[in-house]
């Protein structure tokens, strides 16, 4: 959108227009050589790009950066700021902050940002999705023996054993060898951990427009979805899922779309579990099931809802880790919460809390996902839910459930100081939630986190 502002503002100037490019990566690999080539040569004079731009490409001689919005991380936020000034060159870098919670807390505390080191990496490496894909790729450098369950852990014999009911492996001798000579790095995406992907045909030409990941295909190429690509608008007209197809045409939108989801956790199995003021707090393994059922149309340029649309689309599961705390009833009940302002209440908290984990986790708010509910099936008790976005979970909900008392308290200070009345982006609104910020109360938000402790 953002480069689509900026081909707007140059429609004046068409030499000019045509020296500026956007970049993700979700664009073919040769668009993106392409585009980098030009950069480096001094042909294109800006890029309006995604992180996908952040490391290992030689950009050439930029003199500046503008960052559009807060990108998440501090680590995240010094790589996209030196795109410009390589060479030894001075730049100039400009982070424009958005409504976002994280956004308006550095705003509010610049000093923080700048004494703040690189976030604690977290990675789960017996995370069985990506085990998997690096034994491949280990196999490939030198085949893999039983004394080197030292390096990959208690999972290695089993998932050799996978590997080789699939037909990846051989055992020759007391050796695993690759069963085709194959390079296998090139089926890990760095991105996901998955690596299945749906592809974005040109309807008329047949022409592969781009590719998105299977996680965040129905939220962005459901039936009537906008795709943005290069600044031009896409319409999707089909979905095959069993071919992983979707069909687009070209059209010139004035607005965007914004998915409607619904979502359902079950507690799988409980790890640990502790008390922190009044809350008891636990970390397992879920299951995580969403749906698609609605979009709306937006205006481009206002924001304005142009309309709703309902769609059916099967719902998609999947394992991963989880935190999440209960709300004891008995202080539902001394704050004497209607069912909508706990409801509000709840959400409200759990928008503000993955807004705010980013800080005590190297990750961003699109790293997590969350689900409260007033009454969880699974709890019979008000439960916030907050989860590893990735399938059998990479180690970020565990960060929230080792800093507990720190989050909840960074949250509650996050909520208490927005100078707005009834909540706003910049404190418990959130740009991804799939019930369209519905319902959220500021109130009991604050009064639910005072009684439960935090404020203190």
């Amino acid at each position: 959108i953002a480069f689509k502002y900026a081909q707007e503002k140059l429609s004046k100037y068409p030499l000019l227009q045509k020296r500026i490019a956007s970049y993700r990566a979700g664009y073919l690999p040769q668009e993106r050589r392409e585009i980098e080539k030009k950069l480096f040569r001094g042909e294109i004079l800006g890029v309006s790009a995604t992180s996908a731009l952040e490391l290992g490409i030689d950009i050439g001689e930029l003199d500046a950066s503008i960052l559009n919005g807060y990108p998440g991380t501090v680590s995240s936020t010094w790589q996209q700021a030196g795109r410009a000034g390589r060479r030894k060159r001075e730049a100039l870098s400009i982070l424009v902050a958005q409504e976002d919670p994280l956004d308006q807390y550095f705003m509010q505390n610049p000093e923080d940002f700048f004494k703040r080191p690189p976030e604690a990496a977290v990675f789960d490496p017996q995370n069985v999705f990506i085990l998997k894909k690096h034994l491949l790729c280990a196999a490939y450098e030198r085949p893999l023996a039983k004394e080197d369950q030292k390096y990959f852990g208690e999972k290695f014999p089993f998932l050799l054993e996978e590997l080789a009911n699939e037909k990846k492996i051989n055992k020759k001798g007391s050796r695993w060898f690759l069963r085709k000579l194959f390079y296998p790095a090139e089926k890990v995406n760095i991105r996901s951990a998955s690596d299945r992907t749906y592809s974005l045909v040109e309807e008329e030409t047949g022409t592969l427009i781009g590719t998105l990941d299977e996680s965040v295909a129905f939220l962005y190429a459901h039936p009537g979805a906008v795709y943005l690509h290069e600044g031009e608008s896409y319409l999707v007209k089909e979905l095959d899922i069993d071919s992983r197809v979707a069909l687009i045409q070209k059209r010139n939108l004035p607005y965007y779309t914004q998915p409607r989801e619904e979502s359902f956790i079950d507690i799988l199995e409980i790890k640990e579990e502790k008390k922190v003021k009044q809350a008891r707090v636990f970390l397992g393994k879920v299951r995580v099931s969403s749906q698609v059922f609605a979009f709306q149309r937006k205006d481009i340029f206002t924001g304005e809802s142009l309309g709703i649309e309902y769609i059916e689309l099967p719902p998609r599961s999947f394992e991963t880790e989880s935190s999440w705390f209960i709300i004891p009833e008995n202080i539902v009940e001394k704050l004497s919460l209607t069912e909508n302002q706990l409801a509000g209440g709840i959400h409200a908290i759990e928008h503000a809390a993955i807004a705010i984990l980013p800080l005590f986790a190297l990750c961003d708010r699109w790293d997590i996902g969350g689900v409260s509910t007033p009454a969880h099936y699974d709890t019979d008790e008000p439960t916030i839910f907050i989860y590893d976005a990735y399938e059998g979970g990479v180690g970020i909900a565990r960060r929230s459930f080792e800093k507990f008392a720190e989050h909840l308290a960074k949250t509650l200070s996050l909520i208490k100081h927005c100078p707005c009345d009834n909540g706003c982006p910049s404190c418990i609104h959130s740009p991804k939630c799939g019930n369209w910020n519905e319902p959220l109360d500021k109130a009991a938000s604050l009064a639910l986190l005072e009684k439960l402790g935090f404020g203190s």
